[in-house]
C-alpha cells in the first residue's frame, strides 16, 4: 500500500490497527476480530487522518457494529463480513463493494490480493475453523521479524480475521492483528485452507470499485 496503515493511540501506546482486546464488551473481545478488521479497512479508505485516538476509534466501531451479525459460538462468517462492510460502504458513500471469495486459494488469488494492495486497498483474510472437525485445534503459524530480517515463529492462530497490508514476492504477508504487526506465510496459509480448513471458511474479501 502506498501510505501507512491506521494507527490507534491509547494511553501513549500506539497500535497497528485496532485490537478487540481493548474493548470492554465481552462479545467484542471474543468475536470482534471481523468487526475490527472491517472498521480498520473502512477508516483507511476514508479521506481522514490515519491516526485515531482511542475514544474516537471506539465510537466509530460502535457506530457500525449494528451492520454486522455473529453466529453463536462461531462469530462472524465471511458472508456476514461482506454484507456488513457493504452496508458501511453505502452509509459513508465509499465507492467500493466487497465480496467474500469461496474458491480454492491459488496463484490468481495471490495476484488479486497483491493487486488490491498496490491500489491502496487493505485485504481482510480469515484463518477459518478446522473442517470437517469445526471444533478442532489445528492452527496457522504466526511470525515476527527480528532485527536481522529473519522471521521467527511467535505463536499460532485459528478462527480469526486479520488485515494484510503488504504482500512481497517472498510470500510473507505483513498483517495487522490484535493491534500488532505479524507475518503469515502464503504457502502455509494455502495449505491450511486446503488441508485443515476449507476455502469457504479460509479466504479473503475482495474489494472492487462500485
Amino acid at each position: 500500500m502506498e501510505s501507512g496503515y491506521i494507527t490507534v493511540r491509547q494511553n501513549n501506546t500506539e497500535y497497528y490497527g485496532g485490537d478487540q482486546n481493548l474493548f470492554p464488551e465481552k462479545k467484542l473481545k471474543g468475536f470482534g476480530c471481523g468487526l475490527i478488521a472491517a472498521s480498520d479497512v473502512c477508516i483507511y479508505l476514508m479521506d481522514c487522518p490515519n491516526t485515531f485516538d482511542w475514544d474516537r476509534y471506539y465510537a466509530f466501531v460502535k457506530s457500525i457494529e449494528k451492520y454486522f451479525f455473529y453466529l453463536p459460538f462461531f462469530g462472524m462468517t465471511g458472508f456476514a463480513l461482506s454484507f456488513g462492510i457493504n452496508r458501511v460502504f453505502r452509509k459513508f458513500r465509499l465507492p467500493y463493494r466487497g465480496r467474500w471469495k469461496i474458491l480454492p486459494l491459488g496463484e490468481k488469488s495471490r495476484e488479486k490480493i497483491a493487486g488490491m494492495l498496490s491500489r491502496g486497498l487493505p485485504v481482510i483474510i480469515s484463518i477459518g475453523p478446522n473442517f470437517p472437525n469445526v471444533l478442532g485445534k489445528k492452527k496457522l503459524t504466526l511470525y515476527r521479524k527480528d532485527g536481522r530480517g529473519s522471521f521467527i515463529p511467535c505463536g499460532s492462530v485459528g478462527g480469526h480475521y486479520v488485515v494484510v497490508t503488504e504482500f512481497p514476492e517472498t510470500g510473507r504477508m505483513k498483517v495487522s492483528s490484535w493491534g500488532r504487526t505479524y507475518y503469515l506465510d502464503w504457502e502455509e496459509y494455502r495449505n491450511y485452507a486446503r488441508k485443515k480448513s476449507m476455502p469457504l471458511f479460509t479466504n479473503y474479501l475482495e474489494i472492487l470499485p462500485r
